[in-house]
């Protein structure tokens, strides 16, 4: 069996919104960037193993949600274009 853990955020502004490029306004997709770590290395203190059952160990597959322009191939992490809109909204 593979260990995943999904590090979403604020999974309701990634996934029920529509979100567009600040440089191009493209609107952008969602992709999802992959790291392998193990529980025994030393990047592991860096990572939370933990489940609602206890604690995975062995190799991870840590996957997290950004975002990708297919225009102007620019990405942005979920944390950046939260503070961008978030800016946005309060200039209104």
């Amino acid at each position: 069996m593979k260990n995943i853990k999904y590090t979403v955020t604020h999974p309701i502004f990634v996934f029920m919104k529509k979100h567009f490029c600040p440089h191009c306004k493209a609107a952008l997709t969602v992709e999802t960037a992959h790291h392998l770590v193990n529980s025994r290395s030393e990047e592991a203190k860096n990572y939370d193993f933990s489940t609602e059952d206890g604690r995975m160990i062995g190799t991870v597959d840590f996957r997290n949600p950004y975002f990708s322009c297919p225009n102007c191939h620019a990405e942005f992490s979920v944390e950046e274009l939260w503070k961008k809109e978030k800016g946005k909204r309060a200039s209104r």
